[in-house]
């Protein structure tokens, strides 16, 4: 990619897939960032090849030293392991070195090592644009740069909670735009309905509306399928034959939370289509294996409440300490609605270990048609932003939530909130 090819790019927005990806076949890189005082790649070689093929940058640190005073530096790479080749190293970082980037092509071959250290800044560009439009934690908005270069099929496995949907929405916005994505959720759906929705088969109609375009028919060069395992078994012999196509246009992504081999095993999902589901299968941690980098997701989190409610609070030691020591049985998105709620009422500037209500947090499932709990988790919502917005003062909470103050009253002794009656 030329100088004013990257600049086009980067002024029209429209590279899906991050820009180091650019470089080529002929070219060898790596991208680490430092996380919690640790590099790690986040594109580019994995971890393993990494160390076998730049191991000089922990053997030999002299050998690159320049870099950090000049941005970047060329090596010849007869010096260190890596015969007929030349290779650059670049860094960034606002105090010290945070990205380091590694390149390597035959010798005389590298492009012009300005335009490298342009190609790192323009990744890191999209790589930060990626994880805060999207609403990741800290370990998945990693995980993102890898998945965005990854063949179909994918199957995302998690744990309930672990984000799964945020990290599938951000991979195929950056990777392929959400106008040319489809997302289909079985659920509880019967197969006729599945089938009729998916593929267009004249079998059923949902809910009387003949007008639902099949997934198939709508041209999405991704397609999501979000619980792979309520496929029916129709279903799934159909999409296994979809997989089975090596010219299909289409990029496949599926998650799920359930144990699909154990399915199998039962008779209750395609054997075949696991194993071929397999070959690109990517596990999400859950929050109890991210205890160290919990601090790391918290301040991210205390910053998006802070600009949303204008807010100026902070986590104390303790409270953090707290953080990390707990199980988190609804993962992330129980850790996020826990410091939410703690943070709408902190009485203070400062979030202590006692303002962390641990355990409050109700899972429910995403198809959860229950009226009175889907009514209830809204109420609390409501009424936690207007305690926030309000500070407590009950007169101007009922009016913003158009309701009688003895109407507010009541649902605040439910959620246990107090509050200033003027």
């Amino acid at each position: 990619m030329s100088v004013e090819g990257l600049l086009k790019r980067l002024s029209s927005g429209g590279f899906r897939a991050g820009f180091l990806s650019s470089l080529g076949e002929m070219y060898h890189f790596v991208l680490f960032a430092r996380r919690s005082g640790v590099f790690s790649p986040v594109a580019g070689m994995s971890g393993s090849e990494a160390s076998t093929r730049y191991g000089f940058l922990q053997s030999s640190p002299e050998s690159w030293s320049q870099t950090r005073q000049n941005g970047y530096q060329v090596l010849k790479g007869g010096s260190i392991g890596l015969s007929g080749q030349d290779v650059f190293v670049g860094v960034q970082g606002e105090s010290g070195v945070d990205h380091l980037l590694v390149v390597d092509g035959p010798s005389g071959s590298l492009p012009d090592p300005a335009f490298l250290q342009l190609l790192l800044l323009a990744e890191l560009g999209f790589q930060h644009s990626g994880s805060e439009v999207h609403d990741l934690p800290v370990w998945l908005a990693d995980s993102l740069t890898f998945l965005q270069r990854s063949p179909s099929p994918l199957l995302l496995l998690s744990e309930p909670g672990s984000g799964a949907d945020a990290l599938t929405q951000a991979l195929v916005d950056s990777r392929f735009g959400e106008e040319n994505a489809v997302f289909f959720h079985p659920g509880r759906l019967s197969e006729e309905v599945q089938l009729r929705e998916f593929f267009g088969d004249q079998v059923s109609a949902r809910l009387g509306d003949a007008s639902v375009v099949p997934v198939m028919q709508r041209g999405a060069r991704a397609v999501v399928i979000e619980e792979v395992s309520d496929l029916s078994q129709s279903m799934q012999l159909r999409i296994l034959a979809l997989l089975s196509d090596p010219d299909s246009p289409i990029f496949w992504v599926f998650s799920s939370s359930r144990d699909l081999g154990a399915m199998a095993e039962a008779g209750r999902f395609q054997p075949a289509l696991l194993r071929q589901l397999r070959s690109g299968e990517f596990l999400l941690p859950p929050v109890r294996s991210q205890r160290d980098r919990i601090p790391e997701e918290a301040e991210r989190l205390l910053r998006a409440f802070r600009q949303q409610f204008g807010r100026s609070i902070s986590l104390t030691g303790e409270a953090v300490e707290a953080l990390r020591g707990y199980d988190w049985p609804g993962n992330w998105q129980e850790l996020k609605e826990t410091l939410k709620s703690a943070f709408l009422l902190c009485p203070g500037s400062e979030l202590r270990k006692m303002d962390l209500q641990f355990g409050n947090w109700n899972q429910g499932q995403g198809d959860d048609l229950n009226l009175r709990h889907r009514t209830a988790d809204l109420e609390k919502s409501l009424l936690l932003e207007a305690y926030a917005l309000h500070g407590g003062n009950q007169v101007q909470m009922a009016r913003a939530l158009g309701i009688s103050r003895g109407s507010l009253q009541y649902r605040m002794n439910k959620l246990g909130l107090g509050g200033r009656e003027e």
